[in-house]
């Protein structure tokens, strides 16, 4: 059709420790006009050693002389070895998997993410990029999976609960920490979850999350203890809303079956339909008896009634006998996680 495809390419130095590579495919209509460029620069830096330490990529999109496309994406190996990647398009950034400054206080990482080494890491760092805590018990991580815990966890707290959740599914763990601001205020907090009025930066976190996964075609599997049960129900019905609004409900549904859910002690009493849920209580945990799943019907027939556990989920009851009064996810839940597959009743 006389159009013609054209490569240049150039390989130059920046300085004594940087190399820089450009490419540039352009394609050129019967004419000669230029219809299409794609310009790529690698821009790599060494060390003294001759390793790499940064390696960044520009991305420039044109077609029929328009304003270019930018996607830079980088990788910077930190001071401590591991690797921190970003990504930036038409200079917004995307995510940037570098972990927070140590020695903030736990609020100040409200809603953030945390993942390998109990670093703290920024929200939008999607899930299949996130620094995770794996097992180290020797198990081979066979995919990574989301957490949130409940109320009065500090950090140290939650990234132990995490490698205990590692170890006994074999998962990569990343966690959407729920702050801390102490039993009164966290207890208020969940009473405004419960009524999706308290604005909590975890739930948005983790609504972001999932939405991010799953418009990607990715499955979504995650777990949720106390407090946590209440943040993923808020945090599935708002996902629910949206891909509603965005797809249509039968898209927004077959997207929803895509979640797999598995609580613990939850504290929520209902939870939209669509995803997969296999919920964990005990007869001696005081959290999910009156709060959540556990609800015996004498308590309070009412709100027995109304509770939903989502349509074709399994509940797992523990016996008192097994745990006695005690709602711990490490110590009372974990050695009773078994496979989702195995436990999860389809019909």
């Amino acid at each position: 059709d006389g159009t013609q495809n054209l490569r240049d390419y150039t390989n130059s130095a920046l300085g004594n420790d940087g190399r820089r590579n450009v490419t540039i495919d352009r394609e050129l209509d019967r004419t000669g006009r230029e219809t299409s460029r794609v310009e790529t620069t690698t821009d790599r830096n060494y060390d003294n050693r001759g390793a790499l330490n940064r390696q960044v990529v520009t991305t420039e999109t044109a077609r029929n002389g328009g304003r270019p496309n930018v996607d830079i994406t980088g990788n910077i190996r930190q001071p401590n070895g591991q690797w921190s990647e970003f990504r930036t398009v038409n200079g917004r950034q995307l995510y940037n998997t570098q972990a927070r400054p140590d020695g903030q206080p736990d609020t100040a990482n409200d809603g953030a993410l945390i993942g390998r080494g109990g670093q703290v890491y920024n929200p939008n760092v999607p899930l299949n990029r996130a620094p995770a805590i794996g097992p180290n018990n020797g198990r081979r991580p066979t995919e990574t999976v989301l957490f949130v815990n409940g109320i009065n966890n500090s950090r140290q707290d939650v990234q132990e609960s995490m490698q205990a959740l590692a170890n006994r599914g074999g998962f990569n763990v990343v966690g959407v920490f729920n702050a801390s601001r102490g039993t009164i205020r966290d207890t208020v907090q969940s009473i405004g979850d419960k009524w999706g009025i308290s604005g909590n930066p975890a739930t948005a976190t983790l609504r972001d999350q999932i939405l991010g996964e799953l418009r990607d075609g990715r499955d979504v599997h995650l777990f949720a203890h106390s407090q946590g049960g209440i943040i993923t129900s808020g945090a599935l019905g708002e996902v629910k809303d949206r891909l509603t609004s965005q797809y249509g409900e039968r898209r927004a549904n077959e997207m929803m079956n895509r979640i797999r859910v598995e609580t613990f002690g939850a504290a929520a009493w209902r939870y939209p339909d669509g995803p997969q849920y296999v919920h964990y209580y005990h007869s001696g945990d005081p959290v999910s008896t009156a709060f959540g799943q556990g609800l015996p019907w004498w308590v309070s027939p009412t709100a027995a009634m109304a509770r939903n556990p989502g349509a074709n989920a399994t509940t797992i009851r523990l016996p008192l006998s097994q745990e006695g009064i005690s709602h711990n996810f490490t110590n009372t839940y974990v050695p009773h996680i078994r496979p989702f597959n195995e436990v999860y009743r389809r019909r």
